[in-house]
């Protein structure tokens, strides 16, 4: 694979599906937690954010009303 020198795509994944604070007291689990650490993680260059969202009780949720409520907190901090 060739790719074009100089360029490097980062990629950041700060929180898993089903990795908690119980096993991990840095993982972000709330909202506004997650949000912070996607842009901790921008802001020194990360191109593309993996991001698994949570519900209130912290458990993982792929509900498009959170993915929304995360993707505006995180365009607005």
């Amino acid at each position: 694979m060739n790719l074009p020198e100089g360029k490097v795509i980062i990629t950041a994944s700060h929180n898993g599906a089903f990795v908690t604070k119980c096993l991990n007291p840095n993982v972000p689990e709330q909202t506004a937690e997650i949000a912070q650490a996607a842009l901790d993680c921008s802001n020194p260059g990360a191109a593309i954010l993996h991001i698994h969202a949570r519900d209130e009780n912290c458990h993982p949720t792929g509900t498009k009303a959170q993915f929304e409520e995360l993707k505006n907190v995180i365009r607005h901090k």
